[in-house]
């Protein structure tokens, strides 16, 4: 059933089929890294290029198409902070939420829902339930990609789960009224959508697990589990009925099992060398097929959430598979909130062998890890655990950011929190701004920050709060917490695309990717055009600007709007109006006129 070659991208799985554009889409993940949520956009226009990743301009323009229609929720307390913010995170800050969910549990799902719509406006949908968080790990995961086939005219128990799910995203605290109303008609469009069975699945299901939700039904007589993370409680709860039990964890997991928990599992772990398969997983936008080995990183931890439920019988039963974001935890059973999708299929084809078997593709990754279990947590990791839990608290609690103009054209930043920072002996805690990084303010654990950022550039201005807490033992856990902005610049993120387009060819390449937006002849003819320094050059004999012009007046005036609205931020800072120059800026003021004529 798992075949170590056959690998899926994430980018691949976000793009709309041919001739549709992504409508609506939401994203949840547990951990998010900032620059990998940059990514997925360029899968829903058609700049997904093999090296796009790396170009501003790409970049730029995907976040600026995707910024209304994309919202990513994550654990609070979970965002990363990267050694280096691009600034077109700005972008992200609307798209971003936090979830804290109650009863001390965390937000663990991973899954993405995508409404898209074709030229005729008929929607289809797509959901990918995942193990694999929102961020750059090389680490062996699972995916199931589910496409619609219609909609019914009536719900379809199946989903009511997946139902269930979506519209508590859309009930989560701080949402925009436009993404609230978007996720939540996602949410009844989901439960009646038919979804394409993958090859040899007879039928499926899902389970929105949370505190009080119905337990799943773990009844098979024999068991395979594969969990990153495991307790006793866990593996109690999913293998108690099996006579015949599979575990594969992470080995210092397997190691804190109780002696009586690993007497009755066969364990095993990933083969050391398993790495030495390529993955291309800290690049979404790689073709595997294009991409030579020594060129892919290696798949490292264990991160892929799969159980294997095979009743007695022959093997010509049925299996259940179940995959997605609960690890085999008392926690991920009972408390957090986890998203899993539920198939059935041939026990030959989807049983414990063929997963566990002696021939089973994934066998040869594999290998027994025979343990006594019985150690115990150490001091280090169980101080780890307790500077997580507090950094989850602090994030959870509303931080607000107040703007001031100053006198100098810049801006004083006022941050406020909205009750008290754990009091911990012993532990400091430091808060920033994610754009200014080396500019932190030391913060006494057990009060209510109140703290002043001043000469801070209209670019920089950010909901984006950095929170680092420090313990003996040099245990450092850090995150960004996503504050509420309240009044920010106008100008501002017309600020940060002067600073992407700071030189006038990248803004002719921009205009030119938007003018034959799709058309992926020009789009590759512009990449390799950029070069090093980031300038680049029109490649001779292509189409000229006024050419290019006429064609989208009359052909997608659309096009001709989007270049506006960017030429408008643009004529809104200095930097920009010098970019633009007079040549340009009077040429697009005769195309402005035109677009009138053209609308009346």
């Amino acid at each position: 059933m798992l075949d170590p070659t056959m690998r899926h991208l994430l980018l691949d799985g976000l793009r709309p089929p041919q001739g549709s554009h992504v409508d609506s889409a939401v994203a949840t993940t547990f951990t998010l890294d900032l620059s990998a949520a940059l990514l997925p956009p360029i899968a829903f226009t058609s700049f997904g290029l093999e090296d796009g990743t790396s170009d501003p301009v790409v970049l730029l323009e995907s976040i600026r198409r995707a910024a209304d229609r994309v919202t990513i929720f994550c654990q609070a307390g979970m965002i990363g902070v990267p050694q280096q913010a691009p600034d077109l995170v700005a972008f992200l800050e609307p798209m971003v939420h936090q979830v804290a969910p109650p009863r001390g549990g965390l937000f663990h799902p991973k899954m993405w829902l995508l409404k898209f719509v074709d030229d005729a406006g008929t929607p289809t949908y797509r959901l990918l339930v995942m193990s694999r968080n929102l961020a750059h790990d090389n680490s062996w995961d699972l995916i199931v990609r589910l496409d619609s086939t219609g909609l019914a005219d009536t719900d379809r128990e199946e989903n009511d789960d997946l139902f269930s799910f979506v519209s508590e995203l859309a009930r989560t605290p701080g949402l925009a009224s436009h993404r609230r109303r978007a996720i939540a008609a996602l949410a009844r469009d989901v439960r009646r959508v038919e979804w394409e069975l993958p090859e040899g699945i007879e039928s499926l299901t899902f389970h929105h697990l949370r505190a009080g939700s119905e337990p799943i039904d773990w009844r098979a007589t024999r068991a395979c589990v594969i969990s990153p993370f495991v307790n006793d409680e866990g593996l109690q709860t999913v293998t108690e009925h099996a006579s015949e039990r599979h575990v594969v964890a992470r080995p210092g997991q397997l190691d804190l099992l109780k002696p009586d928990t690993v007497s009755g599992l066969q364990t095993y772990v990933l083969d050391p060398a398993s790495g030495s398969i390529p993955s291309d997983a800290d690049d979404f936008t790689k073709d595997p097929e294009s991409t030579s080995t020594d060129k892919l990183g290696m798949l490292a931890d264990l991160h892929a959430k799969l159980y294997v439920l095979e009743p007695a019988g022959s093997r010509w039963s049925r299996a259940r598979v179940l995959i997605g974001s609960a690890n085999a935890t008392s926690a991920a059973l009972a408390s957090n909130v986890e998203l899993m999708v539920e198939m059935v299929g041939a026990a030959k084809e989807f049983g414990v062998d063929s997963v566990i078997g002696p021939d089973a593709p994934m066998r040869p990754l594999i290998q027994s890890y025979p343990t006594e279990g019985g150690h115990q947590l150490g001091d280090r990791d169980d101080l780890e655990a307790k500077v997580e839990s507090a950094v989850r608290m602090i994030a959870s609690l509303p931080h607000s950011i107040v703007v001031e103009p100053d006198d100098n054209g810049s801006h004083t930043l006022r941050l406020t929190v909205d009750g008290s920072y754990p009091h911990r002996d012993e532990w400091e805690c430091e808060v920033g701004l994610l754009t200014r990084p080396g500019r932190t303010r030391q913060v006494a654990l057990g009060t209510s920050p109140q703290l002043e950022f001043d000469g801070v550039p209209t670019a920089d201005v950010t909901a984006f709060v950095t929170v680092r807490v420090s313990a003996p033992m040099d245990v450092v856990v850090s995150t960004v917490v996503v504050a509420d902005l309240d009044g920010a610049p106008t100008d501002r993120l017309d600020q940060v695309i002067a600073r992407q387009i700071d030189t006038p060819d990248k803004l002719m390449r921009l205009i030119r990717m938007l003018l034959d937006f799709g058309n992926p002849a020009l789009l590759a003819e512009l990449t390799a055009s950029n070069t090093a320094d980031g300038t680049g050059s029109w490649a001779a004999g292509s189409a000229g600007e006024l050419e290019m012009v006429l064609r989208a007046l009359a052909t997608n005036p659309k096009a001709i709007d989007s270049i506006d609205d960017l030429i408008r931020r643009l004529e809104r800072t200095e930097h920009g109006r010098t970019l633009i120059g007079d040549e340009w800026g009077s040429f697009w003021q005769t195309v402005r006129e035109a677009r009138k004529q053209v609308t009346a």
